[in-house]
């Protein structure tokens, strides 16, 4: 193994244990973390551990909000790597180290402008988490997922090759495209150069409770057929509410953001004409101040959830046909049931997104090992109905899913891998299938 420079390496009990959990208290412990604090240091890591046949995996701020920690190995925390390196305010960009958080980019750029894409609610995740995930938000719906953003990118390949990739067109794409989604199946993320987007000015949320999932689903079609203009729209199903044995009278939570249109009364009166169709229990809206973007306040129903139960989740993103939503949240209704586990369900029906988890108590290993079952199950009946799998993305091309189930492209990335990676050295659980 590498020589420790400056505490750069870390194999204490201790310290492993420390990394060992994520923001939802996933465990998972590795056999040694290593601490980079610029790309030349990657590539010297990169190269030593590919000499030794070390598999690696990577690690941003650890929220495990899209992501999965995984078991043994090295690994490469790129938090170090946190320098902002230029904000172009004028082509609106920024370039930034991977290791730098949403929250601290927004805090240096000027008050009109924001980065749109925020997959835990509270600004935590890195940059290079983000792209490596692919990670969806909320605010999807009109800004894409985080790889729409992604303009070039600095990498180092399994072998130490350190690579400059991208384009100076925005909307173009090229082999960079690779590195996103990919968990850092491919190599590590070292810079990230993004997109940034003026800050609307003034923002309405409408908060409505209806008495069915269907109701919210239909709800979106509607509203989207109507010509609102959708910043974001996501509902949270009644599960969420019923965490720790909670009663609650709503099916569903809707949340809508949108600019404030010019027709404000008009507008409102077409959401309230559709939610009182689809039987609204109750209809609030407020002012979103704009500079909270692009945080979202129904996130914190997730966390806040889990904080009062003392529980985790196995969480479980994939993409359905949009009428197969209801279905897929029957499914996972009826193995949370069968299995006794509390679930927590995020749908993104612009997207046809969903976001579920089976919650558990994680000092109890049976209850562990039913939720592992539960996530088992969850796979095969939801690819009965063409779920696509991915732990980051919001559009079902988050190379994750291969890893769940056996995809008409599992090949083909193998191929690209093994060109790339031949010893399956990054992020391990990407093994070739046995011939």
């Amino acid at each position: 193994m590498l020589e420790s420079e400056g505490g750069n390496i870390l194999s204490s009990d201790v310290d492993l244990i420390s990394y060992s959990y994520t923001m939802f208290n996933n465990f998972s412990k590795p056999d040694a973390i290593i601490r980079p604090s610029d790309p030349e240091e990657v590539s010297s890591i990169l190269k030593s551990l590919s000499d030794e046949r070390k598999k690696v995996f990577v690690r941003g701020n650890g929220t495990s909000f899209v992501g999965c920690p995984a078991e043994g190995g090295v690994l490469i925390e790129t938090r170090r790597m946190g320098e902002i390196l230029e904000i172009d305010e004028e082509d609106l960009t920024a370039t930034v180290e991977s290791g730098v958080q949403i929250g601290n980019l927004l805090k240096n750029l000027p008050k009109d402008l924001f980065f749109p894409i925020d997959p835990d609610g509270l600004s935590l995740s890195t940059f290079g988490g983000v792209i490596a995930e692919d990670s969806a938000s909320p605010l999807s719906l009109a800004y894409g997922t985080a790889g729409s953003t992604l303009l070039g990118l600095e990498v180092v390949l399994p072998d130490g090759s350190l690579m400059e990739l991208g384009s100076t067109t925005i909307g173009a794409r090229g082999i960079e495209s690779l590195f996103i989604g990919t968990e850092g199946s491919l190599g590590v993320i070292t810079k990230v150069k993004i997109r940034l987007y003026r800050r609307p000015e003034r923002l309405l949320l409408y908060e409505i409770d209806v008495p069915h999932v269907e109701d919210a689903i239909e709800m979106h079609s509607l509203v989207d057929a109507s010509g609102i203009p959708l910043l974001g729209f996501e509902f949270y199903y009644r599960d969420l509410f019923e965490l720790g044995g909670k009663e609650v009278s709503m099916g569903a939570r809707v949340h809508m953001l949108l600019k404030a249109p010019q027709r404000e009364d008009e507008i409102h009166k077409k959401i309230e004409s559709i939610a009182e169709r689809e039987g609204a229990l109750k209809i609030d809206v407020e002012e979103y101040d704009p500079m909270y973007l692009p945080k979202w306040k129904g996130r914190g129903y997730l966390i806040e959830g889990l904080k009062s139960t003392c529980r985790t989740a196995s969480f479980l993103s994939f993409t359905v046909p949009r009428d197969s939503i209801f279905e897929s949240i029957s499914r996972i209704d009826a193995i949370g049931s069968r299995m006794k586990l509390e679930t927590v369900t995020m749908v993104n029906p612009g997207m046809n997104w969903i976001l579920t988890g089976f919650t558990y108590d994680f000092s109890d290993e049976k209850e562990m090992k039913r939720a592992e079952r539960a996530l088992k199950m969850a796979i095969d009946q939801l690819s009965e109905i063409q779920a696509i799998f991915g732990f980051g993305t919001g559009t079902g091309t988050n190379m994750a899913g291969l890893k769940l189930k056996s995809l008409d492209n599992r090949e083909l990335f193998e191929r690209v891998k093994r060109c790339i990676d031949p010893n399956f050295m990054m992020n391990p659980i990407f093994m070739p299938e046995e011939e």
